[in-house]
């Protein structure tokens, strides 16, 4: 199992940091454009207990992945939690939280996956997947300072 933890502070409300974040729609937002991001999601984008949906991205040039996830728990205003339900990793899971702090809302994403392939999935991993999450979450923290700021 690998873990990725990124955690920034954005100089907002709870009110308006949980009404960004619990938007699906807002991944397209915190996407790089070249990922090409397309979303399919059946009624309402408010996250909620058993809300699936379907992202295509191209995390390679010339490489669509399909990738179908569900909101598996929400305690509003304070965390909610996807995991991959079909996709290119053998499991995946992330956890999103959020506590009020003294100058804004503190945004932890914190992921546990597995990738498939065994050996060469580790390889894989270590050369390419694990930079690839780090730089999706620089851009994320990019979009974040731009759309809100951030607190050094």
């Amino acid at each position: 199992m690998h873990r990725f933890i990124r955690t920034l502070t954005i100089p907002v409300e709870m009110e308006d940091a949980w009404a960004f974040f619990s938007d699906i729609k807002s991944l397209y937002e915190l996407t790089p454009a070249e990922m090409q991001l397309n979303l399919e999601i059946e009624g309402t984008s408010a996250v909620s207990e058993g809300k699936r949906f379907i992202s295509q991205v191209n995390p390679l040039p010339l490489l669509r992945v399909k990738w179908e996830s569900e909101i598996v728990e929400v305690r509003e205003r304070s965390y909610f939690i996807d995991r991959q339900v079909e996709g290119p990793f053998a499991s995946w899971q992330h956890h999103h939280s959020f506590r009020e702090v003294k100058n804004g809302v503190e945004v932890t994403d914190e992921i546990d996956y597995q990738v498939p392939f065994g050996k060469l999935g580790i390889w894989t991993n270590e050369i390419l997947i694990r930079k690839k999450i780090a730089r999706l979450f620089d851009y994320r923290t990019e979009q974040l300072k731009n759309k809100f700021g951030l607190v050094e």
